[in-house]
């Protein structure tokens, strides 16, 4: 007999919903893992930074609304563009070297 067929598939929905929450929630925890670990390397690498490259990553990347270009913030901290340049290098090759990713 097919009587028991569950023909709108309601049951399966029950047990499908908490599946696909703790899924989320796993998922939501590993990026807040990640993230916290970028946060952790940012830190680690801006803390040992002279003054001027630390000043170099406020003015580009902690300044809210960021409106100065490249140019404007060497002009502001006495450089070379190029030079500014050389320094984000340096300290995002520096974040990548402490997340293992160099």
């Amino acid at each position: 007999s097919h009587d028991d067929e569950n023909i709108g598939g309601g049951r399966r929905n029950v047990v499908n919903r908490p599946t696909e929450r703790i899924g989320t929630q796993l998922m939501v925890h590993k990026k807040l893992r990640r993230l916290e670990e970028l946060a952790d390397a940012i830190e680690s690498v801006y803390v040992l930074l002279e003054r001027e490259k630390q000043r170099l990553v406020k003015l580009k990347y902690w300044t809210k609304p960021q409106c100065k270009t490249w140019d404007g913030i060497a002009e502001e901290l006495h450089i070379t563009k190029r030079t500014a340049l050389r320094w984000r290098d340096g300290i995002v090759y520096a974040i990548a070297e402490k997340l293992g990713e160099r």
